[in-house]
């Protein structure tokens, strides 16, 4: 062992180990992302999980929500302005279906998919009429028209939803729950989605008792109901001792219609127009009722 070693008490090694640990740091004072490409081969993964793994792991997180979202919006279909419900028409499906393309066509600067005919809805059972109309339970009277008297059509078809709702749930309780389409109907009714309604004239009656049907005055103003003359059908024309008011349009009056081939009891009326009554009204005037 020479002086140098006594005098440290150092062993060769741990003088080696030293002189390593004082010699200049050749990766001071540069970047990471230099030193990363500067050092040796077999030591650049290490490095790299030390100092780059979690911002890499986070960076590609955040572009694949963003892309994730990019893609759910542009491929996520409008919202609808339009949809009628057709009831117990599912055997008329291709030409509703045609109605429809039609609608569409009529309206080019529109997204076609806004427009919707839904033919799907069965209704096979009865409404309690005791929860009908202005809740007397006999049956007649208000209880037998339309859900509405009121000429406002967000007020109107708003509250001919939640008591169309309501009906269907009491029912349902009441251990006479409906095994048809009734419970998609107040459902979509109360979120507004169905605007515009057909069915033939005893299913219009039916939905009359359910609060589904708003007066023709939730969309219309008294010029335009006069100016459809015969077409226009009353409460008292589908039931006696009805109030007289206007809550549907006779579809055998409807040239647009007729030329489908589409059946003449239908009856056309008007559902939840609280989102506007924009798209109810220009099916009505595409309908041309003569």
């Amino acid at each position: 062992m020479d002086k140098k070693h006594i005098e440290s008490g150092l062993s060769q090694e741990q003088l080696d180990a030293v002189a390593d640990l004082a010699r200049t740091n050749v990766y001071a004072k540069q970047s990471k992302w230099k030193t990363f490409r500067e050092l040796p081969k077999e030591e650049k993964f290490p490095f790299f999980v030390q100092h780059f793994l979690l911002a890499t792991v986070a960076i590609v997180a955040a572009v694949a929500i963003v892309i994730g979202l990019g893609v759910f919006y542009a491929t996520r279909p409008p919202s609808t302005k339009l949809v009628v419900a057709t009831f117990n028409l599912s055997e008329y499906n291709d030409k509703l279906e045609s109605l429809q393309q039609d609608f569409a066509a009529a309206h080019p600067d529109e997204d076609p998919r806004v427009f919707d005919i839904d033919s799907s809805f069965i209704l096979t059972s009865k409404a309690d009429t005791s929860l009908s109309g202005d809740g007397s339970g006999d049956g007649s009277g208000d209880g037998t028209a339309s859900a509405s008297t009121s000429a406002s059509a967000s007020a109107s078809s708003s509250n001919a939803a939640g008591q169309a709702a309501d009906a269907m749930a009491n029912a349902a309780m009441g251990g006479s729950s409906y095994l048809d389409d009734s419970a998609k109907l107040a459902v979509r009714m109360a979120a507004g989605e169905i605007n515009t309604l057909i069915a033939p004239k005893d299913m219009f009656i039916e939905l009359t008792h359910r609060n589904a049907i708003n007066d023709l005055s939730a969309a219309l103003d008294d010029q335009r109901i006069a100016a459809l003359g015969d077409a226009v059908v009353y409460a008292d024309d589908l039931e006696s001792g009805a109030e007289h008011k206007a809550i549907g349009l006779d579809l055998s009056k409807s040239a647009t219609w007729k030329a489908k081939g589409l059946p003449d009891d239908a009856i056309y009326g008007f559902g939840n127009v609280s989102e506007g009554v924009e798209w109810p009204v220009a099916f009505t005037d595409f309908l041309k009722f003569e």
